[in-house]
């Protein structure tokens, strides 16, 4: 077994839904389609809510990349 704990989907999904409600308050450009893509990491930690973070990757090219952490 590996020392890397997974995260519970339960709250991952809570945790989601928390940072579509963020994006669309603050109105920031995003179409609907990429809301429902959004992913959440915790880093391999085991608690996101303390550790974790959801992005959305705005560019990603050979040289350069954006990305928005919530």
């Amino acid at each position: 077994m590996s020392g890397v704990r997974s995260m519970d989907i339960q709250i991952e999904n809570e945790i989601i839904n928390e940072a579509r409600d963020l994006i669309i308050r603050s109105e920031f450009p995003i179409i609907p389609a990429e809301l429902d893509g959004l992913p959440a990491t915790d880093m391999g930690m085991g608690d996101i809510r303390k550790e974790g973070f959801v992005f959305y990757e705005i560019l990603r090219t050979p040289r350069l990349g954006m990305t928005v952490i919530f």
